[in-house]
């Protein structure tokens, strides 16, 4: 692996002179297991999928499309609600209405994404300390199965809401008058 046979020969001399290295190895054995990660069925339920063609995405004007397994790298996405209450769940804050993708990481020789950075878009105002303005999602699986089931409550909390509606009936005025007593009203 690139730099790795670099840092076992330091951590070599290192330990040649007496140094401690457990902090550095421990490290070193981290980066190695996250690198070897594989994909989660989660992940492999959300595969890397051919993105909106440039032209449809832009004509959407203000509009985007949401944030979706179709992302490509330098694009802005709206999120669902569902999304927008995981990351707030996850950091405290939001990001804003649109935010662009600036890094799509997939796991290697295989077509599942593995993580995304998001950017918001908007000029976020310092003094707004809740907005976030960058974030990772370093599971994009979980991520997206958290993100459905909440649109999925959201859709079903509003079905039951209208259920619970009492159907509105028009009132019909008793100021309408029809056009043959207008007539007669004024004697035309």
């Amino acid at each position: 692996m690139d730099g790795f046979d670099e840092v076992r020969d330091a951590i070599l001399v290192l330990k040649r002179y007496g140094m401690p290295t457990g902090n550095v190895v421990a490290a070193l054995q981290e980066r190695l297991d996250e690198l070897g990660r594989q994909p989660t069925v989660e992940d492999m339920r959300w595969p890397l999928d051919v993105p909106m063609a440039i032209d449809d995405h832009l004509s959407l004007g203000n509009d985007r499309p949401t944030l979706s397994c179709r992302v490509e790298v330098g694009r802005a996405y709206a999120l669902t609600s569902g999304q927008r209450d995981v990351i707030r769940e996850r950091y405290g804050m939001t990001p804003a209405q649109l935010v662009e993708v600036t890094e799509v990481g997939m796991f290697a020789n295989t077509k599942y994404i593995r993580r995304i950075t998001l950017q918001s878009c908007e000029h976020v105002d310092v003094a707004r300390r809740h907005i976030v303005k960058r974030l990772v999602i370093d599971d994009w699986g979980h991520f997206c199965e958290l993100a459905k089931a909440a649109d999925d409550q959201r859709t079903e909390v509003r079905a039951a809401l209208d259920k619970e509606k009492p159907a509105v009936v028009a009132k019909v005025s008793k100021a309408t008058k029809s056009f043959e007593s207008l007539l007669e009203e004024y004697a035309v």
